[in-house]
């Protein structure tokens, strides 16, 4: 699948963030001697696992009560949410200010 440069490049900017300061995605990413790939926005879109719901849950029992799925320091969130947990535990998500003002512009 093509992706623009614009797009590319935006994925970059992600990634370094990402991989400096969110513990659970760093751990779950990371593979000795591939450290690069994941700074490379096509490498990464060749080898990103996807996140699974299960891996969250563990994230969030072993690390509560938000697990370590955080990029940024506690005090820039603003949005706290639920699910009904009617197939489990309840799932929390956190979202800044900037992460609200995306979804509700979308």
């Amino acid at each position: 699948m093509p992706y623009s440069t614009g797009q590319l490049e935006k994925l970059g900017e992600i990634l370094s963030v990402v991989l400096k300061t969110n513990l659970f995605q760093r751990e779950r990413l990371r593979k000795p001697g591939e450290e690069e790939k994941l700074l490379e926005p096509r490498a990464f879109l060749e080898h990103c696992p996807f996140t699974t719901k299960e891996e969250l849950a563990k994230d969030h029992l072993e690390n509560p009560p938000y697990g370590t799925n955080l990029t940024f320091p506690l005090e820039d969130y603003v949005r706290f949410h639920q699910t009904s947990g009617t197939k489990g535990a309840p799932m929390t998500w956190l979202d800044t200010r900037e992460d609200w003002e995306w979804m509700l512009d979308n």
